[in-house]
C-alpha cells in the first residue's frame, strides 16, 4: 500500500479487512464503518467556529469520512463530532495532558500546544496531528503506552499504516490466506 492510493480505495480496503476480521474474531473486532463524509462547507464552518485550519492530510480524510468509531482494535479516528467535544475527545485530552505531565511528549519532541488529538480510545493509544501553522504542520504521531509508536508525514500515511497492521493481523488469523 502506498500514499498514491485514493481515499475511496483505502477506505474500501479498510472496510473489507474489518469485515473479514469481524467474521473471524468477533470478540475483539467491532462492526463499524466510517461515518458519512463531510462537505467542504461543514469543514469551513468548523474551522471558522474554532479559529483553526485543519491540517491538509487530516482535512482530506474528513472529506471522505467523518471519523471512524473503533477503527483500530477499539481506537476510533476522530471526525467533527469528536473535535467538537463528543465521543472520546475528553479521554483523549486527558491522555494528552497525562503524557505531557509524565514528560512523554517532551521525550519524543512534542510541545502540547502544537498538536491536537485525532484518534484515541483503546488503552493508552493516542494519535495526534501537528496543527496548521506549526513547524511540523500535518505530521502525525501515534503514541502507544507512553512510547512513540509511529511518526508519519501526514494522516494518509498513518491511516495506511493502520490498515497494513490490520491486514498483517488478518493474514495471521485467516485460514484462507495462510496457504
Amino acid at each position: 500500500m502506498s500514499t498514491n492510493e485514493s481515499w475511496p480505495a483505502l477506505l474500501g480496503v479498510a472496510i473489507g479487512t474489518n469485515a473479514r476480521l469481524l467474521e473471524l474474531e468477533p470478540e475483539i473486532h467491532w462492526s463499524t464503518l466510517p461515518r458519512v463524509k463531510n462537505s467542504e462547507e461543514s469543514l469551513r464552518a468548523y474551522e471558522s467556529e474554532f479559529l483553526e485550519t485543519l491540517p491538509p492530510g487530516y482535512r482530506e480524510f474528513l472529506l471522505f469520512a467523518d471519523g471512524w468509531e473503533a477503527f483500530y482494535f477499539g481506537m476510533g479516528i476522530f471526525g467533527i463530532p469528536e473535535l467538537r467535544g463528543g465521543g472520546n475527545w475528553n479521554p483523549a485530552q486527558e491522555l494528552l495532558r497525562t503524557y505531557d505531565d509524565e514528560e512523554v511528549l517532551e521525550s519524543i519532541g512534542i510541545d502540547i500546544g502544537d498538536v491536537m488529538p485525532i484518534a484515541a480510545g483503546q488503552r493508552l493509544n493516542l494519535v495526534v496531528v501537528y496543527r496548521t501553522g506549526t513547524k511540523d504542520a500535518g505530521t502525525v504521531v501515534w503514541i502507544n503506552s507512553g512510547e512513540e509508536f509511529g511518526r508519519f508525514s501526514d494522516f494518509k500515511a498513518c491511516f495506511e499504516f493502520m490498515v497494513t497492521l490490520k491486514q498483517r493481523h488478518l493474514a495471521q488469523v485467516d485460514p484462507d490466506l495462510q496457504n
